[in-house]
């Protein structure tokens, strides 16, 4: 995974996790990362940003959710987006998706 640039928001950067974890497993692991940078920017950026930053997530696993790379960046690519539109803030995996309470 690449390092992000905090002051440039809207960046997406595609991550890879453990192979042979189970993609509820990593939904897990990305909600509680997902939510100590919520918790740890909230009321804490310049310019007063009471909500702090968001993490919008997509989690695809192989082979279910695409047979080679390509599928698979292409599969989480939508996730993180229906995320977004969603209201941001969330992991989306196609059977599954937790909401942040904002």
């Amino acid at each position: 995974m690449k390092n992000s640039d905090p002051a440039n928001p809207g960046r997406e950067e595609p991550g890879r996790m453990d192979s042979l974890r189970e993609s509820g497993e990593c939904c897990d692991i990305i909600e509680v990362a997902r939510q100590a940078v919520e918790d740890g920017t909230r009321g804490r950026l310049r310019g007063g940003d009471r909500e702090g930053l968001t993490v919008s997530v997509g989690v695809a696993q192989f082979p279910c959710d695409g047979e080679n790379a390509q599928d698979l960046l292409q599969a989480v690519d939508s996730l993180m987006y229906q995320a977004r539109e969603e209201g941001k803030n969330r992991v989306y995996h196609r059977r599954q998706s937790t909401d942040a309470a904002i």
